[in-house]
């Protein structure tokens, strides 16, 4: 029974692991849009992803 539960634990510590690394993934991709966004002169949509950027990355602290 507590080998269970200890496979239980290692299987959400992995997930977490992976859903942190997806969320780092997902802030990569929003910096990338945030650039591309600001040189093709779409400010309103660079804004809208800065503040995205800024939710995901509080995700993560």
């Amino acid at each position: 029974m507590q080998q269970q539960s200890a496979d239980s634990a290692d299987d959400e510590f992995r997930d977490l692991v992976h859903v942190r690394a997806l969320i780092l993934a997902e802030i990569d991709l929003y910096g990338l849009g945030i650039a591309t966004a600001e040189s093709g002169g779409f400010f309103e949509t660079r804004l809208i992803c800065e503040g995205i950027l800024s939710q995901k990355s509080s995700m993560v602290a």
